[in-house]
């Protein structure tokens, strides 16, 4: 959660950043020629003592001056707080809607059914390589993020992992994927929830990149698609669909067939 919340200080910093730079250049620029003009009332001051109740009157001005300064600049470190505290709400309210209930359109939660994932076949070897494509790996459970790193191995696939939904976002908002894998029944936060959330993210570097749900709950392949994946895989992964589902939706010009399968 530290980390989380660490994030959206920063993402709030880098969207206040612009405009905050862009007020403290005009309130220094403000302060600089006031206090040239506040020197120059001094040495006017010193030649001239008639002028002293000018003089006064104009450093009225000077103080007031000063005062809208201070005061722009304890608006505008307001406004960060403010904007920060806007952003929490708004992802508080959006994590109720999900869990509570906008729900009644989610599958029943079942528990979760153990992996079955096996290894693949000694005799599998993949038809291609990708060293410069990037996956996005997303399952709670960290056996199955390990064999599926295990089974791309030969492709050179850099592949990322996320243990939860939650991560999945963070990371979204870090790096583009050409591909995201993510699992339909986790805790906190399921893949149709995940979903949503990426959709809403503003900075999700990965926007439009094609997102499969991994599930090993038979029945509601067709719910998925209708919220949103672009296609699904049943467990235990079959690796030649593996293969095939990397094939279709990578980017073709990230994906080096070998002869063999090119004849």
């Amino acid at each position: 959660m530290d980390e989380a919340n660490f994030s959206l200080n920063e993402r709030c910093i880098k969207k206040i950043a612009p405009q905050f730079a862009l007020v403290m250049s005009v309130l220094t620029m403000a302060e600089f020629f006031m206090l040239a003009e506040v020197s120059d009332l001094i040495n006017a001051a010193a030649a001239h003592p008639s002028m002293a109740e000018a003089i006064r009157d104009v450093f009225q001005v000077y103080a007031l001056g000063e005062l809208i300064i201070f005061v722009s600049l304890a608006l505008v470190i307001g406004y960060l707080f403010f904007t920060r505290a806007r952003a929490e709400e708004n992802l508080r309210e959006a994590m109720k809607k999900l869990e509570a209930g906008s729900g009644k359109n989610f599958v029943e939660r079942e528990a979760k059914p153990p992996f079955l994932l096996t290894v693949p076949p000694e005799n599998f070897e993949p038809s291609f390589v990708a060293p410069d494509a990037e996956i996005l790996v997303v399952d709670d459970d960290a056996t199955s993020l390990l064999i599926i790193q295990r089974m791309l191995a030969a492709t050179q696939i850099k592949i990322d992992t996320a243990p939860d939904g939650l991560a999945c976002l963070e990371k979204l908002t870090r790096k583009h994927y050409d591909l995201i894998f993510l699992d339909q029944l986790m805790p906190t936060l399921d893949g149709v929830q995940t979903l949503e959330l990426a959709r809403s993210l503003e900075e999700n570097l990965s926007e439009g990149v094609p997102v499969v749900a991994l599930t090993a709950v038979s029945g509601i392949q067709e719910m998925l698609i209708a919220r949103g994946f672009t296609d699904y895989m049943s467990k235990p992964v079959d690796p030649l669909l593996m293969e095939k589902i990397l094939l279709t939706y990578l980017p073709l010009k990230k994906v080096r067939l070998f002869k063999e399968a090119v004849s």
